[in-house]
């Protein structure tokens, strides 16, 4: 009706208000044919109008809505929208998608694009971090989503501490997320009351479809295994050759070899890391590995970047300000999560059992 050039102008404002609302909570109904009515709109005055008001408000979204009100916009007026706020987790991930993992608050922000296919990001080899076991480099990278989305603390110390205090074994199975979203739905969205009344927080929806659609987050070991991805000699070939020795059917006369021939001069990180994966480590491996997470500053960027976001799990808040997960777990009164897990044994799996 408005596109149409009914109704009063003023109702403008309060449309494009409802409008960006239901954009931040997801893909509003109805949002198909309002961009079809806007974009055969002939009131100029008014599509200048709406375009000015969703454009700017656009411009201080999370990346989620961003991507959807940018698409929104792309049908209904034929433009791009601005931008995200440069400085913030969402132009962080803008950028991460565009020129990859190029500075320190693009692995930071950007280390959750490691969802379906865990490896994120290729550039630098950095990815091949995400093969650390533990569970303090899953926590991170479920925190890490939510400082995409929100910038409310209330919601990053109540989801914290459901992930935080939820019991290792526990973390590990398939129930947790399901868990997680029941506790969050019925405490959590309750208590909160957002000012638009609704009765769940507005990055809940975007939060949990991100945290169940991540079921990769966890398959790097075995991606890295299958895949073998990396150039011959280089260090994510040798953690394929320890990841796919971890199956003790497997021979692991390649990575004996691949051991044997790691140069002099190469960061004994790798080998180190390929031992553990194949639960083959030695003290010392386990030394070095936990003392480079604790410390990321004794390597040079970018390796230090995915030390640091990667395995330490270190948050980075829309602001910039950088929160360890063991400073969140002390302010929580957790004990702080393992800077290094041993990785558990293979199933044991009786495929030929019919039963």
């Amino acid at each position: 009706m408005l596109a149409d050039g009914l109704g009063d102008k003023d109702d403008l404002g309060a449309w494009c208000k409802a409008l960006l609302a239901a954009f931040v909570r997801g893909w509003p109904s109805g949002a198909e044919p309002c961009a079809v009515a806007w974009a055969g709109s002939r009131d100029e005055a008014r599509r200048d109008v709406v375009l000015e008001q969703v454009s700017s408000a656009a411009a201080g979204f999370a990346w989620p809505p961003w991507i959807r009100l940018s698409d929104w916009v792309s049908d209904a007026f034929d433009v791009s929208i601005l931008a995200p706020r440069p400085g913030s987790n969402a132009f962080a991930l803008d950028q991460a998608l565009e020129t990859g993992a190029d500075d320190d608050r693009a692995v930071a922000a950007g280390r959750v694009l490691a969802s379906w296919y865990p490896l994120w990001p290729d550039a630098y080899g950095i990815g091949a971090l995400h093969t650390w076991p533990g569970q303090r480099r899953l926590v991170g990278l479920s925190l890490q989503s939510l400082c995409n989305l929100t910038t409310d603390p209330r919601a990053l110390r109540a989801v914290a501490h459901r992930l935080l205090a939820v019991p290792a074994e526990n973390a590990k199975t398939a129930h947790w997320s399901r868990d997680l979203a029941g506790d969050l739905a019925r405490e959590w969205a309750p208590d909160v009351s957002l000012r638009d009344g609704a009765d769940q927080p507005p990055w809940s929806q975007d939060w949990l479809s991100s945290e169940f659609a991540s079921f990769g987050r966890a398959a790097a070991p075995g991606l890295l295994s299958n895949l073998g991805v990396g150039p011959h000699g280089s260090h994510t070939e040798l953690l394929a050759k320890g990841c796919r020795a971890f199956n003790a059917s497997v021979p692991r006369d390649d990575l004996a070899n691949a051991l044997a021939n790691w140069p002099e001069e190469g960061d004994p990180l790798w080998p180190a890391l390929a031992r553990h994966m194949a639960r083959l480590s030695t003290p010392e491996d386990r030394a070095l590995l936990e003392n480079l997470a604790c410390r990321p500053e004794l390597r040079d960027p970018p390796l230090r970047w995915g030390l640091q976001y990667i395995v330490r799990g270190d948050l980075v808040l829309d602001d910039g300000s950088v929160l360890t997960l063991d400073e969140l777990c002390e302010e929580l009164g957790l004990p702080p999560l393992p800077y290094l897990e041993d990785r558990p044994p293979p199933m044991d799996v009786d495929w030929d059992d019919e039963d």
